[in-house]
């Protein structure tokens, strides 16, 4: 059981209410003047992301907002299992500073190893014909391009 704000995505009107499992299954929600309800595979779950209020999109537009992730977790166990585990991973330091570690790590890879290995490859299917081009036209470009920033100061 979670309780949370209804919006019936029509006014701006929050309207607090409780959510539960019932037997048969289905999430009901109660509040004032409000009772509903719904299959939980009908209900779009927002990924848990720190301690920020979670959003269940209902299928007729509405939303409830909560901030009892522990409920709504414990709702609906089944959903976002890739996003759970990424949270409970972000709660401990040692594997965000591996995680830093491993990219680090593989940046430098990337540069010492990677792009050497693709550079050479590359290099090597180049035809002769084209390492003999002297590529004076290039530089000529260069070279009227510097003289004119010269001579403009």
């Amino acid at each position: 059981m979670f309780e949370g704000r209804y919006y019936d995505g029509l006014t701006s009107r929050a309207t607090p209410v409780t959510c539960d499992i019932a037997g048969d299954g289905t999430l009901a929600v109660h509040g004032e003047n409000l009772a509903l309800q719904m299959m939980p595979g009908s209900i779009e779950v927002s990924p848990r992301l720190a301690r920020t209020f979670r959003s269940l999109r209902l299928p007729n537009g509405a939303q409830i907002q909560t901030e009892d992730n522990d409920g709504v977790d414990a709702a609906f166990p089944n959903r976002n299992r890739v996003e759970s585990l990424a949270d409970r991973l972000e709660r401990y330091p040692y594997v965000v500073a591996a995680s830093v570690a491993i990219i680090l790590v593989a940046a430098f890879m990337l540069f010492k190893i990677a792009v050497p290995w693709a550079a050479e490859r590359a290099a090597r299917r180049i035809p002769a014909s084209v390492e003999k081009i002297d590529g004076r036209p290039g530089a000529r470009g260069a070279d009227v391009s510097r003289a004119q920033t010269d001579g403009a100061r």
